[in-house]
Formats: C-alpha cells, sequence, structure tokens
C-alpha cells in the first residue's frame, strides 16, 4: 500500500480477499529510497521514522478491528515498491495493489508498479482502481 487517498479502499479488498480464502494478510508500505540532495536523511539508510509511519499504522489498524479474523502483519520499508512486491508475491495466494490512475503515458514515463507486478508477480495479481 502507498499514503494514497485509494489506499484504505485497496486495504479493505485485500483484508476482504484474507478473510474470504482464510489466508493471513501481509500488508507492505515500501519507500522509494531518497537520493541526491537528501543524503544524510533517513530514507537513504533504509530506516522509516515513526511519524512517516504512523499513517500506514493507523490505517493497519482500522483492518485490523474491521476484520478480527484476519491475521494481519505490517512491514514498513525503504526500497523500490515493485521490488519489494514482487518478492513478496513468492507464495503468496494473492497480490492486491492499488493503481493511481496516472494513464498509459505517465505509467510508461514514471513507471507502474502495478504494470510490472502483471507481468513479473510469482501470484495472481488484483489492481484495485479508486472509486469515482
Amino acid at each position: 500500500m502507498d499514503g494514497s487517498a485509494a489506499a484504505a479502499t485497496v486495504l479493505t479488498f485485500a483484508a476482504e480477499q484474507a478473510w474470504a480464502r482464510k489466508a493471513p494478510l501481509r500488508v507492505i508500505r515500501a519507500w522509494q529510497p531518497v537520493t541526491g540532495l537528501w543524503e544524510e536523511t533517513p530514507m537513504v539508510t533504509r530506516t522509516v521514522t515513526e511519524h512517516e509511519r504512523e499513517p500506514f499504522d493507523a490505517l493497519v489498524t482500522v483492518v485490523r478491528n474491521a476484520f478480527p479474523g484476519v491475521a494481519v502483519g505490517a512491514e514498513a520499508t525503504v526500497a523500490h515498491p515493485a521490488e519489494v512486491l514482487t518478492h513478496a508475491s513468492t507464495g503468496a495466494q494473492l497480490l492486491v495493489v492499488g493503481s493511481r490512475g496516472h494513464g498509459a503515458v505517465s505509467g510508461l514515463l514514471l513507471g507502474s508498479v502495478s504494470q510490472h507486478l502483471l507481468r513479473h508477480s510469482a501470484c495472481p495479481v488484483v489492481v484495485v482502481r479508486p472509486r469515482t
């Protein structure tokens, strides 16, 4: 999951799928490493501060409370999201990701995590689009 407005929708869908499958839910938040002018920041040292993690933890707590029968694990890391999620797909029943809906051109220029996962995931992938 990311910090977008659609993150709650994506996480709820993933929790519903975990509940239906009687499977644990592994929630991953991966921040892209920062380089350049910010060389001395915590992000470059591959650590996530408590302040950066607060919104993620709050959303995970909401899902844990809404789905008490689902074992929910949460991981926060600094690494490229596509790399982390491709690795996480090994051994998973389903990978649920969101789409920011940038469109084909922006996806090509900026890179699309969901497009990468559709090609490289070791398990089925569901891309949840934001509600309009």
